[in-house]
């Protein structure tokens, strides 16, 4: 009977203490404190075991103002690796609303990927852009395996321009919608041009215009008479595309013509470029070009003894493969036909393509044939930039929105294949 009355008089004290406790502990609350708000935190976009790491994380500054009715949003514009010590050089865009309209800003920042160390962190890039509506813009890219990013945009009326890393403005009114940046960090133009109608003589030639080694600007044309060793070996009613790519280590210039049957490569020396071009490939295509207006061209060079190229029409591709030491191309892909939704692209030094449809990334191969190479590999976010390069592929993913489509903070991760 003691034992229980003790057990009895013990439990009261106990309980007696923790409705104390409560009480002091509601007493000390703010009854204006408001619910913590989750929705601006961060998150990891990428999920694991999907075969990718993530090499850095831009997160924006907690605490950043949001004009009503606005998204302040982040888009990626292009990444570069390259070198032994791979670094991972890195491009977006910020845009967000203010009572001005809205503000834009460009940033640029680098990371070694073996390591993850924060070689630059991401800070404004100064490029200059042009007021007006005659102008169109052709975006932001690197130079390929370099840190020379480039802003490029042409004028309606003609003259083409490229800002930031490098500036330089061109006169020509033929071809700036085709502007390029080469491995060089040369400004180059893509070729085009059309035989006239059961004629052989070239209505429209083809221009390009490069930086040299001494980096004097050049721009030469089929006007001036140099490449009449070209002309003449296309066919007439025959129209023609391609690319020109300088090789300063060798002070070549090599000319890439696809024309609707076939890959056409030229070789000529740069320190004598009035000497007319001289031929060294010719490749048959099987599945012909139709030229329906979206040929664009892809290209891999990460020596330059050895680059790659592919051609993308509509939902069909080519690609090849040079050798600058042999003067040989081969052909890998011959008019495969493209899945579609494709969102970026690229090819290894072989010629074999990889891409982003939504989260996933998948391979079209020679030998093994279409694969998977991830599914779904983000948790929220989006696979925006896909890049290839020594065995890896590289990915660009960005998230600005929540679940229910309300505003989050802006992320940009850099991801890599295991």
């Amino acid at each position: 009977m003691k034992n229980t009355l003790l057990k009895t008089a013990f439990l009261a004290t106990v309980l007696s203490g923790l409705l104390l406790s409560c009480t002091k502990t509601g007493e000390n609350e703010d009854p204006n404190e408001q619910p913590v708000d989750h929705s601006m935190d961060s998150v990891e976009m990428l999920i694991s075991g999907k075969g990718f790491n993530k090499v850095y994380g831009y997160i924006e500054p907690a605490g950043t103002p949001y004009f009503p009715g606005t998204l302040n949003e982040i888009h990626a514009l292009d990444l570069s690796v390259y070198g032994t010590d791979p670094v991972v050089h890195f491009a977006f865009k910020l845009s967000g609303g203010s009572q001005q309209g809205v503000v834009e800003s460009v940033m640029r920042g680098s990371v070694y990927y073996t390591t993850n160390e924060v070689l630059a962190k991401p800070e404004p890039f100064a490029y200059s852009q042009p007021t007006g509506s005659s102008w169109q813009s052709l975006g932001f890219s690197f130079a390929p395996f370099s840190n020379t990013l480039c802003f490029m945009y042409y004028d309606y009326s003609g003259p083409g321009y490229v800002s930031g890393d490098i500036d330089e403005m061109s006169g020509q009114s033929l071809l700036t919608s085709d502007r390029r940046i080469a491995k060089t960090g040369h400004s180059v133009y893509s070729i085009t041009g059309a035989m006239g109608a059961s004629s052989s003589t070239p209505t429209n030639g083809f221009t390009y215009a490069y930086y040299d080694a001494n980096g004097q600007f050049n721009q030469l044309s089929s006007s001036d008479g140099t490449f009449t060793g070209i002309q003449f070996q296309l066919r007439p009613s025959s129209q023609y595309r391609g690319i020109f790519e300088p090789i300063l280590s060798t002070n070549e210039g090599i000319v890439v013509l696809y024309s609707n049957d076939s890959i056409n490569l030229y070789l000529n020396n740069l320190a004598t470029p009035a000497v007319k071009f001289t031929a060294i490939a010719k490749v048959p295509l099987t599945v012909p070009m139709i030229y329906n207006g979206d040929l664009s061209i892809i290209k891999n060079n990460a020596t330059d003894d050895n680059f790659s190229f592919a051609c993308i029409e509509g939902s069909s591709f080519w690609s090849f493969k040079y050798n600058n030491q042999t003067k040989t191309v081969t052909k890998v892909f011959d008019g495969a036909t493209l899945p579609a939704n494709i969102t970026s692209m690229d090819i290894d030094e072989n010629g074999n393509l990889y891409y982003i449809i939504g989260n996933s990334v998948y391979t079209q191969n020679i030998t093994t044939g279409s694969t998977t190479v991830a599914e779904n590999l983000l948790d929220s976010g989006k696979l925006s930039v896909l890049k290839y390069y020594n065995g890896k592929i590289f990915l660009l993913a960005e998230r600005f929105k929540n679940s229910d489509e309300t505003q989050g903070r802006r992320q940009l991760d850099i991801l890599v294949q295991q």
